[in-house]
């Protein structure tokens, strides 16, 4: 239940994603001017920022896919490189077009903001994944494709306030240069915080115990681990040899005299007759 559940969800993504590409993304892809208006002095950074953003699109909910459901791990690693590459190329030109725009500082810091946050949270799983911590790398990468799905969230923000009749051009602009991916990615974050907090579970008054070791927990164990062993190793050792000579009383010495005397015989008083014997 629980797998056709997330592959219905995915398959939404994508066909979302389709639509959207279709709809508003595809259009770029020409050299008329007239579709590029105010864009046109900066064409060339908008044609790479749509191929590469809308690669990365399409390529994610492939990849959760694969990932989830344990198939061709190759071809996952494969699809996992392509969308990172994506991201980086299609994040670049994003950051150049945010210092280039129309539409005021706060909509380029609201762009810029965007895709510093992409570049992070998608160099973190691959950091995770090359660390072998799959459960990091699972929650980075959707932090990641909620900020590369802000695409959408983007124009659909901004087609709700012109709905809505709700401020300005350049007021919606600057609204959804922020909310498209903020509110998108804290709801995000909330869902996975949330699923670790119920994941404990009471096991006395007073206590919580978690039911699968963390990462971190397992390296806190490792440590203590260690301390205790380091404690046990400082400690004395007294073997079973020294211990039957702890146990086992002093020996008896006879008198030194009687080691040192010499032993006189009848013989030996003839041939020398100056010597005392006892």
């Amino acid at each position: 239940m629980r797998s056709r559940f997330t592959n219905a969800v995915l398959l939404a993504l994508a066909v979302v994603a389709l639509w959207f590409l279709n709809s508003f993304a595809f259009q770029y892809l020409t050299v008329d001017r007239d579709r590029y208006g105010i864009y046109w002095a900066r064409q060339e950074w908008l044609y790479v920022h749509i191929v590469a953003g809308g690669l990365a699109l399409l390529l994610g909910p492939l990849q959760f896919w694969l990932g989830l459901n344990r198939r061709e791990i190759f071809v996952h690693r494969i699809i996992g490189a392509a969308y990172v590459l994506c991201v980086l190329v299609s994040a670049s030109a994003g950051l150049y077009l945010a210092q280039h725009t129309d539409f005021g500082w706060i909509f380029g810091m609201g762009l810029t903001a965007m895709s510093l946050a992409w570049i992070v949270a998608t160099s973190f799983a691959t950091i995770a994944i090359y660390r072998h911590v799959i459960e990091q790398h699972l929650e980075w990468m959707i932090r990641s494709y909620v900020l590369t799905f802000g695409f959408v969230t983007f124009r659909m923000f901004t087609g709700s306030l012109q709905v809505a009749g709700v401020g300005t051009i350049q007021e919606q602009m600057t609204a959804a240069s922020w909310f498209s991916w903020a509110v998108p990615l804290l709801i995000t974050e909330c869902l996975i915080q949330g699923r670790k907090v119920f994941s404990y579970s009471p096991q006395s008054r007073g206590e919580v115990v978690e039911r699968s070791a963390s990462p971190t927990g397992r390296s806190l164990n490792r440590i203590a681990a260690f301390v205790s062993s380091a404690r046990t190793f400082r400690q004395p050792v007294i073997t079973d040899l020294q211990l039957s000579s702890l146990l086992s009383p002093a020996p008896r010495f006879s008198d030194p005299t009687e080691a040192t005397e010499p032993q006189c015989s009848h013989e030996a008083r003839e041939e020398h007759p100056s010597i005392p014997c006892p």
